[in-house]
């Protein structure tokens, strides 16, 4: 160890009795073999790379720009600023032990090149690899754009993307590293492969021959706790079985359950089938499975990507993210299982800002504001996405956005907690800004706060929310706060905002409803925890996760029988029905169908109200006439697709406590 580089190192415990001196900004790989520590200098240009994977040694703090974008290791990488001999004009920047560097020429373009081993090739153009204009006036550091590849070097990429000026080490460079970074392709290890599958192109196309084999894996190493890989789907995706793709402990070469189902494991999946009804799911393993319907379908050419860093792996379909979940436990192995006579083939990672996330429609994404009070140590980018972690005592987040109640707004969070175990999420009024602490953790009856089930004191309303997603969200148009866990398309929890509304406006809670002075109150939402809580801010995405692939349902108007109706009001912009019947029993259904075998999905979301007796259930086309959809939904005590209320007597013995304030959802799949 040294303080600076090029001081001479000491060892510990003892002298070093080599004739060779050991400075530090050298570098060595060490290898710790039983009582053995092995030191292989290398000192070639270029040996560094090889021994660190591809990584430079940069140390913290250094100002430096990374060049992505090329397969070329001895281009990619951190330039920092470097003396360069012969070289008169503003500061170039070297590749670490390499011979590229950029610099500006005669102020017109700025260069990277390969100076060669004498690092003096400036003017020599065969040399030069990229260029950029340097712009009026000329730019004193190197441009940040896409530089243009100088003819005749038809051997590399046609651009390179110079990024930012960054800190090595900041939480700045890091968010940066995860949000624009190209990464080579990988190949897979037949050795560790299915024998049942073909290798071509290096190791960069692993084929399935008909239906060799069971789940046959092309399997590729996990070498560092950052990894990255991209697949393209080269071959049929209709061809029967099922694709996965994902990140395991470890997987079987074949006869397992594919990448998201063995033990051990997380990854997308898809049943390939001719009619072209299955569509990918997300699904992890560990000790109990967890699926997730997507709702999009993986065809021929399309592309799969995932990225495993600090313990999470995230995935992505044709560049647009799915969603980030828990690594696998000392993950070891990535790659894909293959679908009859499927193929695919690895392609260079490449995350970038346009990696879209699909949020559901009319809900802006919120972003966390300087904290009120507490100490953290952040890493949040501009667009609220990010992770932070809680230092010292009680730290405390609102919004920067607002919702106003009464308007057709909504704003959500999507939050995954770890380490500590006391923290809440809410809702406070602009009004109620500097007392969010006390609602959030203090007062026991404020409404809109709701505790982790390991919070002690504060809010009695209590949810277990560690480990998992959570999409807290304000909704203007209904007035509620609602949170979903678990993916479940309707709320575990909807708050209304009717008491805070009203403390806010010094008004009286049932003047409120309907009143110009609620509608006037902004919400911010709210997040609070204590020192080693970590709140993992992610995209919000579609938190009602059957909204893409489920058609709403609109009611007939139609009375199959009994009285007609008191009110029946549509409103088709918003997708909202209100229904309310006369004397009697009232049988009335939904004016689209769908067909047994065909990918569709029907659904209501009713809140139901009033007399306590009624069904819901569905009925064949052959049955809508008065007689049998009265027979059927409130007759027939053995009828399949009927379900009573608990409340209702007589009729279906199936029944289920259906009034909720939440409401149900009614599906036709």
């Amino acid at each position: 160890r040294g303080s600076a580089a090029g001081e001479p190192a000491s060892l510990y415990g003892g002298n070093c009795q080599s004739s060779e001196q050991f400075f530090t900004g050298d570098y060595c790989s060490l290898n710790s073999t039983a009582n053995t520590l092995c030191i292989s200098w290398h000192m070639e240009s270029g040996d560094l790379d090889d021994c660190l994977g591809g990584r430079s040694l940069v140390a913290d703090g250094t100002t430096a720009f990374e060049i992505i974008g090329t397969d070329d290791p001895t281009i990619n990488g951190l330039y920092t600023v470097a003396k360069l001999e012969g070289y008169a004009g503003p500061d170039g920047y070297r590749r670490q032990h390499s011979n590229v560097a950029m610099f500006r020429w005669q102020r017109e373009h700025w260069i990277l090149a390969d100076l060669g081993p004498a690092m003096d090739r400036y003017s020599d153009q065969s040399a030069w690899l990229y260029r950029v204009a340097s712009g009026s006036p000329p730019a004193a550091t190197p441009p940040t754009a896409e530089w243009n590849r100088v003819p005749p070097r038809s051997d590399l990429p046609e651009k390179v993307e110079i990024l930012q000026a960054i800190q090595v080490g900041s939480p700045e460079a890091r968010l940066l590293r995860q949000q624009q970074t190209t990464e080579p392709s990988r190949t897979f290890d037949s050795r560790t492969s299915s024998m049942e599958l073909q290798f071509q192109a290096g190791g960069s196309i692993a084929e399935r021959l008909g239906t060799s084999g069971c789940y046959p894996a092309a399997l590729i190493p996990l070498t560092d706790g950052t990894f990255c890989v991209t697949l393209r789907l080269i071959a049929s995706t209709r061809n029967g079985n099922a694709f996965t793709f994902g990140v395991a402990t470890e997987m079987k070469k074949s006869y397992g359950d594919g990448f998201g189902f063995e033990e051990g494991s997380v990854g997308l999946m898809q049943d390939c089938t001719e009619d072209g009804s299955g569509k990918a799911r997300l699904a992890w393993t560990q000790g109990k499975r967890t699926v997730r319907e997507l709702g999009v379908r993986l065809e021929e050419n399309d592309t799969v990507s995932l990225r495993v860093d600090g313990g999470d792996v995230t995935f992505w379909i044709n560049e647009t993210l799915i969603d980030t979940v828990p690594a696998p436990p000392n993950a070891g192995v990535a790659g894909c299982t293959l679908h009859t006579s499927g193929a695919v083939k690895t392609e260079p990672f490449r995350f970038i800002e346009s990696h879209s996330v699909a949020t559901e429609e009319g809900v802006r994404v919120a972003r966390p504001a300087v904290p009120l009070q507490g100490s953290v140590d952040s890493s949040m980018s501009d667009g609220g996405i990010g992770k932070i972690d809680i230092l010292e005592g009680l730290c405390v987040f609102l919004s920067d956005e607002t919702v106003t109640a009464g308007d057709a707004d909504s704003i959500a969070w999507r939050l995954r907690f770890s380490g500590n175990d006391s923290f809440s999420i809410g809702a406070v009024s602009t009004a109620d800004a500097g007392r969010a602490a006390e609602c959030l953790f203090e007062d026991a009856e404020y409404p809109l706060a709701i505790n982790s089930s390991g919070t002690f004191g504060g809010s009695l309303q209590r949810l277990a929310m560690s480990d998992s997603d959570v999409v807290v969200c304000l909704n203007g148009a209904s007035r509620t706060l609602d949170v979903y866990t678990d993916g479940s398309p309707t709320p575990v929890k909807s708050l209304p905002w009717t008491a805070v509304c009203a403390a806010s406006d010094g008004v009286a809670e049932e003047e409120i409803l309907g009143s110009s002075t609620r509608d006037a109150t902004q919400m911010h939402l709210a997040v609070s925890g204590f020192d080693g809580c970590t709140i993992d801010f992610k995209p919000v995405g579609k938190f009602l996760s059957s909204s893409s692939a489920v058609t709403a349902a609109v009611p007939s108007s139609d009375v199959l029988c009994g009285e007609p109706f008191v009110e029946f009001r549509v409103d088709a912009a918003a997708g909202t029905a209100l229904v309310e019947t006369g004397n009697g029993p009232s049988v009335f259904t939904s004016k689209q169908g769908v067909v047994m075998g065909r990918p569709e999905k029907l659904a209501w979301h009713c809140i139901i109200s009033g007399n306590a007796a009624f069904s819901v259930g569905a009925l064949p086309a052959d049955a809508f006439d008065a007689e049998s959809a009265a027979r059927n939904l409130h007759e027939n005590t053995t009828a399949p697709l009927t379900i009573n209320s608990t409340g209702t007597s007589g009729g279906n013995q199936r029944t289920c406590s259906m009034m909720s304030p939440q409401g149900i959802v009614v599906m036709l799949d």
